[in-house]
């Protein structure tokens, strides 16, 4: 049985994994991660085809042989050959191609999903995300009921190739509530025997997305569906619930934001204190849902750098005006090493902290805005592994 408290939401961008790759070996122990495929970015030329529609989503995800895929199924074949990992297939329309959609076809017992995850190997590594979400059941009697037989047949397949299984609720996204609810319900008819097997485990995963504006109302949300308080009188003692959020925010103004994934969280435990040791802590990293090749920036990107402490994320800006961006990122050095020296010594010992410590002394490895995700990913990371326990206190 596996014994993790942080879930790490990890896309398959270059971005992030650069992050990954550079997390101490003795951090990544800690992490379970959620792997969320998506696309790559635009091939060669690709944008030249699609000419003023690559900015339509709709569109492009319709179409073959626009976004690089390989790498990124290479990315995450290398995460799980080496540890225990959830893996999914991103729901994000900005994230999607017509590639990763054909792996999410429902009919056939979602046959080309089971033919994924077979093709990854590393079947004691692999906690599947069972796939679905995507029909109303209000429209078709026939196929509401071609879709639950569906659905009920990846669940069996699924249980007997793995020791553990995932299912994601998407909590808030209202539309699709009867349709996850639905999907529950057919998992806790059918999970009983299946967890009588001693290792074998489920994962609940209670996806707020983002909740930078209202935490009151997501807290609000878990206590009026009950679905914890089903999992918890039906299976409650082979169940872990992961509360998996985020709010991160592309910051306009300089200087801190709280990480309120931290205090919905212990909102959460404390409302379920007689159960707390069923929940485990997720987020997104500090990643918005938003790719920096969706958006159009006339004079480029604005430097920055950001970091975690004192659970907060502290941004620092600088306008390029006429420098270029190697002089824009010199600036945020020397600014770091003079406004902001006190909370740079507080940063967690990392990679990104090493990187940030270059920048004070002038050096700049990367102009890329990148590069600086990657950074404030990696920091906050092994920040919020540094305050666990914190975190799980009530």
């Amino acid at each position: 049985m596996i014994n993790k408290k942080y879930v790490l939401m990890l896309r398959t961008s270059t971005v992030e994994m650069k992050s990954w790759d550079e997390l101490y070996s003795y951090d990544k122990e800690k992490i379970l991660p959620l792997i969320e495929l998506t696309r790559g970015s635009f091939k060669r030329g690709a944008k030249n085809r699609l000419g003023e529609k690559y900015l339509d989503i709709d569109y492009r995800i319709e179409q073959e042989n626009i976004f690089e895929i390989d790498k990124n199924i290479e990315y995450l074949q290398n995460i799980v050959s080496k540890q225990k990992s959830f893996v999914d297939i991103t729901k994000n329309k900005t994230l999607q191609a017509f590639e990763i959609n054909n792996i999410f076809v429902q009919n056939n017992e979602f046959e080309k999903w089971i033919d994924f995850l077979k093709k990854l190997g590393n079947d004691n590594n692999i906690i599947p995300v069972l796939q679905g979400g995507y029909l109303n059941f209000n429209e078709d009697n026939s196929k509401s009921h071609e879709y639950v037989g569906n659905y009920r047949k990846q669940f069996e397949f699924l249980s007997k190739k793995y020791t553990s299984l995932a299912y994601r609720f998407y909590i808030r996204n209202s539309s699709m509530i009867e349709n996850y609810l639905i999907e529950l319900s057919i998992i806790i008819k059918n999970i009983k025997d299946y967890l009588e097997k001693s290792d074998n485990q489920f994962y609940l995963i209670v996806d707020y997305g983002d909740i930078k504006l209202d935490i009151d109302y997501s807290f609000e949300l878990l206590k009026k569906i009950n679905i914890v308080e089903d999992f918890i009188n039906n299976i409650s003692n082979k169940i872990k619930i992961i509360i998996l959020s985020n709010s991160y925010v592309k910051n306009d103004v300089e200087g801190p934001s709280k990480i309120l994934e931290i205090e919905l969280f212990k909102k959460i435990i404390q409302l379920y204190k007689n159960y707390d040791d069923l929940f485990i802590y997720g987020d997104y990293g500090s990643i918005s849902k938003f790719r920096n090749d969706d958006i159009i920036m006339a004079r480029g990107w604005i430097p920055k750098v950001e970091f975690a402490f004192d659970k907060s994320i502290y941004t620092i800006k600088q306008k390029r005006g006429d420098n270029d961006y190697e002089t824009a990122y010199k600036i945020i050095g020397d600014r770091l090493k003079i406004e902001y020296l006190q909370e740079f010594n507080k940063i967690v010992d990392s990679w990104g902290k090493c990187i940030l410590d270059e920048l004070k002394q002038g050096k700049v490895i990367q102009k890329n805005p990148g590069f600086y995700i990657s950074v404030r990913n990696n920091i906050f990371v092994t920040y919020i592994i540094s305050i666990l326990n914190d975190i799980y206190k009530l």
